[in-house]
């Protein structure tokens, strides 16, 4: 029983290393995606700012 037990606690450990070396190799993707997220956002921003800005009294100071 004990044997099968460290044998079950084995088996865990494998499929917990797993999941965290593909967490971690997944991570960078993930960082870079939400990156690139925000820069178009961001470039979405100030080009709609730019585009209305008369609807955006509150936001004029802040942008210049």
């Amino acid at each position: 029983l004990y044997m099968s037990r460290l044998q079950s606690c084995r088996t865990l450990d494998i499929f917990a290393y797993r999941l965290f070396v593909k967490i971690v190799s997944v991570f960078p993707n993930v960082l870079s995606f939400v990156k690139l997220g925000t820069i178009i956002f961001q470039q979405w921003l100030i080009s709609y700012v730019q585009y209305d800005d008369q609807k955006l009294p509150l936001f004029s100071p802040f942008w210049g």
